[in-house]
């Protein structure tokens, strides 16, 4: 091979290899082109499931912040309702319970409240259950002045009637021959032994409250009962914020001591003094609802042992208030 064949034999070569290399170059390129699409796309698809999840997320946080939105309002307004329906719940006389029956607006008040309905003698000697024709939540209870002749009489089974309360009423107007001189002289003392015996045999314990009578050394002390009544209220609610001044500060000495007990304030269809009015009444409810649990309601005979000063009795208020209670949509 002489010397232009071999020059043009390493020609073809050199163009060959640089056709190689060029295939190569472009190979690499075409390579690292393809390797930067497919690590762009898959970050593309990362970044997109990235953003679905987030996107799913913000839904979730939505519907869970819309839920509990929707909740807090729902509680609100459970609140507001138990609040504005708050079930005012009554102390009165089994037998007085026939007049309101025969009125539906007065029985409607209290088809869905507690009613502690105080027994005769009569009642609490016979083992009968009482009549409830329109199934009201009765609490079948004993009125006492002497809780250790009721203490006696209960453990000797010689109360029949299947009681669950016991209202023990030691007001400073009783006779001393119904109220101990012992236990007048010292409520208190009286009040614990009751709330204790009452504790022992699943009864609800109901003390009257009377400021006066339960204040040493100017310290109100205040029973262990399970509710205090505050029957001497009463005489306050002709006008209702002279009520609501008598109530409220029985309130704030009572829960000081006790912030769980349960409070009843005292209403009369027929106190000491002059005619009350179904208006009075209401309006006595009104301003104090908010504060207590229920009331007492006293329609004494007049010129009795409990109130003898008491003008005469008119129980055909107590319907009549009841129905206007109910017509106000006061709960």
């Amino acid at each position: 091979m002489d010397h232009n064949d071999r020059l043009t034999q390493n020609q073809k070569r050199s163009d060959t290899e640089s056709e190689l290399d060029y295939f190569s170059e472009t190979s690499s390129a075409k390579h690292f082109r393809f390797s930067g699409l497919k690590i762009t796309a898959i970050v593309i698809v990362g970044l997109a499931i990235i953003a679905i999840i987030l996107i799913l997320n913000f839904s979730k946080l939505s519907v869970s912040h819309s839920v509990v939105q929707s909740t807090k309002t729902l509680s609100t307004k459970q609140v507001n309702a138990a609040v504005s329906k708050n079930n005012i719940e009554w102390i009165l006389q089994y037998h007085f319970l026939a007049l309101v029956e025969k009125n539906p607006e007065a029985l409607n008040e209290f088809k869905n409240s507690k009613i502690y309905v105080i027994l005769s003698n009569k009642e609490l000697d016979s083992s009968t259950i009482l009549a409830n024709p329109d199934h009201l939540n009765l609490v079948a209870t004993d009125y006492i002045n002497n809780s250790q002749k009721f203490m006696q009489q209960y453990s000797s089974h010689d109360i029949k009637y299947p009681i669950q309360a016991v209202l023990f009423d030691d007001s400073s107007d009783t006779p001393s021959s119904v109220v101990p001189t012992n236990q007048a002289e010292d409520p208190l003392k009286y009040d614990q032994l009751l709330s204790n015996f009452s504790k022992q045999h699943n009864l609800t314990s109901i003390c009257d409250y009377i400021l006066a009578k339960r204040t040493v050394n100017k310290k109100p002390l205040v029973s262990p009962c399970q509710i205090s009544a505050m029957n001497y209220s009463q005489q306050s609610e002709r006008n209702s914020a002279n009520y609501f001044k008598v109530v409220d500060q029985a309130v704030q000495v009572i829960h000081h001591q006790n912030p769980n007990q349960m409070i009843f304030a005292g209403l009369s269809t027929n106190p000491r003094g002059s005619i009350i009015t179904v208006a009075e009444l209401v309006n006595a409810i009104k301003a104090t609802q908010h504060i207590v649990n229920g009331y007492w309601i006293s329609i004494p005979t007049s010129g009795g042992v409990g109130c003898p000063q008491c003008s005469k009795q008119n129980a055909s208020l107590l319907p009549q208030f009841l129905a206007n209670l109910n017509q106000a949509s006061i709960k």
